[in-house]
């Protein structure tokens, strides 16, 4: 690369085998503002749009104003396209510049003040065979695409049927992985133990006496001699309604009454003492006239008479515990118990993990009461120790088992439909404190699989009513429709393609 300076700018000859690196170097090294970079013919590295936008940085990186000196009119389009200045010389004739205009010859270095002249430019084969290219492009890819766009297309939906089967598995808490083999589930023994207490009110009901009857008697001595009574003497009715006296008494002989010597009559003893019931309640409220033996009497002589009734008794209604309380009591504690395992059994489950309810063993220790038949109470309480033993599955593997034999039970030309699996029901029979057989219901959704390639061969070449008439008798095909791009698809006798790539057989999910 060899250089002229002169005051106003720099000029650089540029060597064929130059490259981006040596230029930039030289441009980064001149020290004037603008400068004229002389390019050689054949120089190749400036032949390239992508050298010469990287040129382009550079130089706005430097802030020089650099001027492209060739005779070669693609590199001025390609220069003038990236934002290059450039001046050309062809021919005799110049392009415009500022101040002069420099006459480019190989390898040559020299300077000519000639008048300026601007030239008219021909259109460049460069652009003519861009457009060439472009065209032969756009056929191309217009050709490919009405080759392999559908003229026809028939939209198939799938006859869907609902299925319910019985299916049976078994899951076994002594494995640790699926039995491939035997399709058994591995379960997780749960244990769990607690105390448990129910209350239920007595409904028995007992009078009870809360207050003695009370009232008096009279005692009739019919002896020559007076008899002492001890109070606390006890009396009675003929039915066995007991009282006694409230203290002691002296009964008086019975005497004679004459009329001069003339006996006219005999008058008993007599005296009156308050008496009170020995039991409590209206029991002891008896009428005039009851009262008429005396307990363990000492003396015949003597009698009794209630004059009048005893009153003042009185009851209180209590509650009693009966027979049925206490199997109230147990059938409660019974229901209680089985919520409560559940509760416990539940409380302990893992995410993802199913309770194999059936599978549930519920041992209890006896029933222990805190009242006794008869007793009077307000309630009777009934209480125990529980332990409960029983499995869980995780229900991600159970689907799947269930699915995989669900799926095994298919014909092959069907297919399930993608999330319609639903688990109804599941029943157990327990095998083995370890083993347990699971019954369950599960219902799913089918449809037939479509052939796609068999359906186009017996389609294509069919006009439209032998094809409705070929999709109308295949199994597993609810509904479908031929839609022709051109016509309308009412139009019987139009001619399906041949060409398969000119059917579409769209099949809805």
């Amino acid at each position: 690369m060899d250089e002229k300076r002169t005051d106003r700018y720099e000029r650089l000859y540029l060597n064929p085998y130059d490259d981006i690196t040596s230029i930039v170097r030289a441009l980064k090294e001149s020290n004037s503002p603008t400068v004229q970079l002389i390019i050689p013919p054949g120089m190749k590295v400036l032949n390239n749009e992508v050298n010469l936008r990287l040129l382009k940085f550079y130089i706005d990186d430097t802030s020089k104003e650099v001027l492209f000196i060739t005779d070669d009119s693609e590199f001025i389009d390609m220069a003038r396209e990236v934002g290059l200045k450039t001046v050309g010389y062809t021919k005799g004739e110049y392009e415009e510049t500022s101040d002069e205009i420099i006459d480019i010859l190989p390898y040559k270095k020299e300077e000519h003040l000639l008048p300026c002249k601007k030239i008219q430019r021909a259109p460049h084969s460069r652009k003519l065979k861009t457009m060439l290219s472009f065209l032969f492009i756009l056929f191309f890819v217009g050709t490919v695409i009405y080759a392999f766009i559908p003229q026809v297309t028939v939209m198939i939906t799938p006859d869907i049927k609902g299925i319910s089967k019985t299916l049976t598995i078994k899951a076994s808490s002594e494995l640790q992985k699926i039995d491939e083999a035997t399709l058994t589930l591995p379960a997780t023994p749960l244990k769990v133990s607690f105390d448990i207490s129910v209350t239920v009110p007595a409904t028995g009901r007992k009078s009870i006496g809360k207050m003695r009857a009370t009232g008096s008697v009279t005692f009739i001595n019919q002896g020559d001699k007076s008899i002492y009574v001890p109070g606390g003497t006890r009396l009675s009715t003929v039915d066995g309604i007991f009282f006694r006296t409230n203290h002691d008494v002296s009964v008086p002989s019975s005497t004679s009454i004459y009329l001069g010597n003339l006996l006219l009559r005999f008058e008993a003893g007599t005296v009156s003492v308050p008496i009170e019931a020995e039991e409590k309640g209206t029991r002891g409220n008896i009428t005039s006239g009851k009262i008429c033996r005396i307990v363990d009497s000492k003396w015949n002589e003597l009698q009794i008479l209630n004059e009048s009734s005893t009153s003042g008794g009185t009851d209180e209604v209590l509650a009693q515990i009966t027979i049925e309380d206490i199997k109230a009591a147990r059938a409660k504690l019974s229901r209680e118990i089985e919520g409560r395992a559940l509760s416990e059994i539940t409380a302990l489950l893992k995410t993802g993990d199913i309770l194999l309810e059936g599978a549930m063993d519920i041992k209890e220790e006896e029933i222990d009461f805190n009242r006794n038949i008869e007793e009077l109470a307000l309630d009777v309480t009934a209480s125990t120790i529980v332990s409960v033993d029983t499995m869980t599955l995780k229900k991600i593997q159970l689907e799947e088992a269930l699915g995989e034999v669900f799926l095994r039970g298919l014909d092959k030309d069907s297919y399930l439909i993608e999330d319609s699996l639903e688990v109804r029901s599941i029943s157990l029979n327990m095998l083995s404190n370890s083993t347990v057989e699971l019954q369950a219901i599960v219902e799913g959704k089918i449809k037939a699989n479509i052939d796609r390639p068999s359906l186009l061969k017996e389609l294509r070449g069919t006009n439209n009513e032998k094809a409705r008439e070929i999709l109308s008798s295949m199994e597993g095909i609810g509904k479908f429709q031929i839609i022709n791009r051109e016509k309308d698809e009412t139009d019987y006798d139009r001619v399906l393609p041949r060409w398969p790539f000119w059917i579409k057989i769209v099949v809805s999910e």
